[in-house]
């Protein structure tokens, strides 16, 4: 008896393993989405675009035979986000399938209206993973965005993903926002939400064309370099590259940056290589305080000025001046913020556990009452490294 148990429980467990395939799908049954934009447009309908992977062609431009686009976009109206998404398969020959998305791209217009409808949907569809990363398209629609073709990745979702990974890493202008992230901060009375941008430079319609990936020189790029700032899920503005950069600095999000210090006759390039971020706060006395405390890591990267760094007060008075750049950068994000109305460092958070009582009083004028907090900001700067000289090749050159 005991043997005929085990025997079924066996088979019970083997039909349970098979049947994780129970929706499984051919490859070339599928229409692959590598990313999708989302309007709203001027009829108060909501336009949703795919970009969806031709392989044939990918295939052939491989071997440097395919005329044709490595992609093909798609796009329908509905009033609701759901509505259009279903009447996408009015023109696909297959069956849509998300989980390769790398981007999902919200059009200016739909910002400013509100993203908390497209949130839903996106956290419902169980298609949808949640590791892609949200773009907002500036002064544009995301449809126009999809429809920009690129060279050196062959799908463009690729190369948008992949840019904003590497100005997030080198320059430190950008932030990666998934899903979860970006719902928790529509959600937070205490820090609201920020999401980079795409924009297009060049020649839009040119660079819809296949004949555009024949050149050196493209006639329209995607572009990303900044940040914009939300209200609850409204988008309310922007943050220019400085105040961006200030942004992540206090949010310990800076991995690698260059900090360009003048100097006589030139500048100094300080290569920051890491970076740490405290912040505390403190109710009383009044006004409201917070301190923002940063610790930098970094190595000179270039100079152009006749200099020799052998000096230690050379040194000092460089990371010195370099803090300061840092802090003027930090004071530019605050003011703008401020300027909205709208904590997106997460003060309100600190204060909320820092005296749960004053937080109860002041929580729902949060971002009114954001506007009297004053910030200290103190940057301890370390350049370890001074590079592969110890003076710049204007200093040997001037023989100074």
């Amino acid at each position: 008896m005991n043997k005929k148990i085990k025997k079924i429980l066996i088979l019970f467990l083997v039909i349970c393993t098979l049947s994780g395939c129970w929706n499984s799908r051919e490859l070339n049954e599928l229409s692959i989405s590598a990313a999708l934009g989302i309007d709203y447009t001027d009829d108060e309908n909501f336009l949703v675009t795919v970009q969806v992977i031709n392989p044939t062609a990918v295939a052939l431009q491989e071997t440097g035979q395919s005329a044709y686009s490595p992609v093909v976009v798609y796009h329908a109206e509905g009033k609701t986000i759901i509505e259009a998404f279903r009447k996408l398969t009015t023109q696909l020959p297959r069956k849509l399938y998300q989980a390769y998305t790398k981007v999902i791209i919200l059009g200016e217009d739909l910002a400013k209206k509100g993203v908390a409808e497209s949130l839903d949907f996106l956290i419902r569809d169980h298609e949808f993973r949640a590791d892609f990363y949200f773009l907002v398209a500036r002064n544009h629609r995301a449809q126009d965005v999809l429809e920009v073709l690129t060279i050196l990745d062959k799908i463009p979702a690729n190369e948008i993903q992949q840019s904003l990974k590497a100005s997030f890493e080198a320059w430190g202008t950008t932030s990666l926002v998934t899903v979860d992230t970006l719902v928790n901060s529509i959600m937070s009375k205490g820090n609201m939400g920020v999401l980079p941008t795409v924009y297009i430079t060049g020649n839009q319609k040119k660079g819809e064309t296949i004949e555009s990936m024949q050149h050196s020189v493209l006639p329209a790029l995607t572009t990303n370099n900044d940040l914009a700032v939300f209200n609850g899920d409204q988008l309310i503005g922007y943050l220019n590259d400085q105040q961006s950069r200030g942004y992540n600095f206090i949010k310990g999000e800076i991995k690698s940056t260059i900090v360009d210090v003048p100097c006589e006759k030139g500048t100094i390039g300080v290569e920051v290589l890491a970076t740490q971020s405290k912040i505390t706060v403190e109710t009383k006395p009044r006004p409201l305080n917070a301190k923002i405390q940063i610790k930098a890591d970094a190595q000179i990267g270039h100079a152009t000025c006749p200099i020799t760094f052998e000096s230690d007060q050379i040194m000092e008075d460089l990371e010195k001046k370099t803090g300061e750049k840092i802090k003027e950068e930090i004071h530019a994000s605050i003011n703008k913020a401020k300027e909205y109305g709208i904590d997106i460092f997460g003060f309100g958070e600190k204060f909320h556990v820092e005296d749960k009582p004053f937080w109860e009083g002041v929580e729902k004028n949060w971002n009114e009452k954001f506007k009297e907090v004053e910030v200290e900001v103190v940057v301890d700067m370390n350049i370890r490294s001074k590079g592969n000289m110890t003076q710049s090749i204007n200093h040997f050159l001037k023989g100074e």
